[in-house]
């Protein structure tokens, strides 16, 4: 009777203790993933915003909050490209450079049928530090959303940015004022965002 007892017990300890680890593996795991996406977005959403390629030739370049319609033309182009004029710097005088910000999606289709997005932009750079083009974070996890063009008449162009790693997700829109252009106001916010 006593061994039945014990080894009841006994179960029930262990029945708790691997639900215990089950439960931390989970809460470590998801916790990892949140952090990992957090940072890999918020590097994406800063080359996006303040240095959209690399520097290169010498130069420093912006990024889209710099970025001004060319010509007073659209900003983006049938929701499938930004086209902006900004200006980078140059590292040997600091004087100012002329620059196109091309922003577009690059896609890629795996073995295994996954499609992978990413923005490439300047002939899709590669940053000399990762060997893989500079707007592209870490593949197979990081997917990128697109852009919502229907505020552009209020000179402004949103991009969502969307990625999900170990069954977590995380997205991120980013509302970009068209540099040297007026935002026109609502009476609840500023950027008449949905």
């Amino acid at each position: 009777m006593e061994l039945m007892v014990s080894a009841f017990i006994m179960a029930l300890v262990l029945g708790g203790l691997c639900t215990f680890m089950v439960t931390s593996h989970r809460l470590v795991k998801g916790a990892y993933a949140e952090a990992e996406l957090s940072i890999q977005l918020r590097t994406l959403r800063e080359k996006l915003l303040f240095h959209v390629a690399p520097p290169h030739g010498g130069n420093v370049w912006a990024g889209l909050l710099s970025g001004s319609s060319i010509n007073n033309a659209p900003v983006v182009e049938n929701s499938m490209k930004v086209r902006m004029s900004a200006n980078g710097i140059s590292l040997t005088d600091g004087k100012a450079c002329p620059q196109t910000i091309e922003l577009l999606v690059r896609t890629e289709t795996t073995q295994d049928g996954t499609v992978n997005r990413w923005f490439g932009n300047d002939g899709d750079r590669y940053d000399d530090q990762w060997q893989r083009p500079y707007l592209r974070q870490v593949s197979n996890y990081l997917q990128t959303g697109w852009l919502e063009d229907s505020e552009i008449g209020r000179n402004l162009l949103f991009i969502t940015l969307n990625a999900t790693m170990n069954g977590y997700s995380r997205n991120e829109r980013l509302a970009v004022p068209v540099f040297g252009k007026q935002q026109q106001r609502s009476a609840a916010g500023v950027f008449h965002g949905r």
